[in-house]
């Protein structure tokens, strides 16, 4: 925390974007420094997300590239490959290819009805789990759908700022 709190303004709004990709946040959290300790830096992270405009949330969904282009780019998405994924989203290892690409097609008639990507924390779900919870959310109402995919980019934002913190 002690290192974090020594970055100067800049330095902590381009790290938090890559923790979630508005600008808005960025610089709120920035500004919200310096942080007591972790929770405090969750808190924080947490009340800022919650208060930006939909147009804000939305654009902060289009940082998250969208799944299943093709089964190359989907099992690229997957492997962990920046900083800020590993870990994130291994649980799509191993996943057949069936499964691959029944996501993959899901995922683009998501993007096709809701205009934004499938958000999803998934941190501990394997491909099959990501899927089958994709099934039930494209049944619902945009506004639905923007809540809950709110609610999972705070998640994924609380995670990356948490490794940050692990160094």
């Amino acid at each position: 925390m002690d290192e974090l709190n020594k970055l100067n303004s800049k330095e902590l709004k381009k790290i938090f974007f890559t923790c979630c990709g508005s600008e808005e946040f960025a610089k709120s959290l920035a500004e919200a420094a310096p942080f007591k300790n972790e929770d405090d830096l969750t808190n924080k992270a947490d009340k800022i997300w919650h208060a930006l405009s939909q147009e804000e949330c939305l654009k902060a969904f289009s940082h998250h590239p969208p799944i299943g282009e093709d089964l190359d780019s989907l099992r690229q998405k997957y492997k962990g490959t920046s900083t800020f994924t590993i870990g994130e989203q291994k649980g799509i290892a191993g996943a057949s290819d069936e499964t691959l690409e029944k996501l993959g097609k899901l995922n683009q008639d998501y993007l096709k009805k809701f205009t934004f990507v499938f958000l999803i924390c998934a941190t501990g779900k394997s491909a099959d789990q990501i899927l089958d919870i994709l099934k039930v959310r494209i049944q619902n109402s945009i506004a639905q759908e923007i809540k809950n995919a709110k609610e999972e980019q705070a998640l994924i934002t609380k995670i990356r700022l948490k490794k940050i913190l692990q160094g």
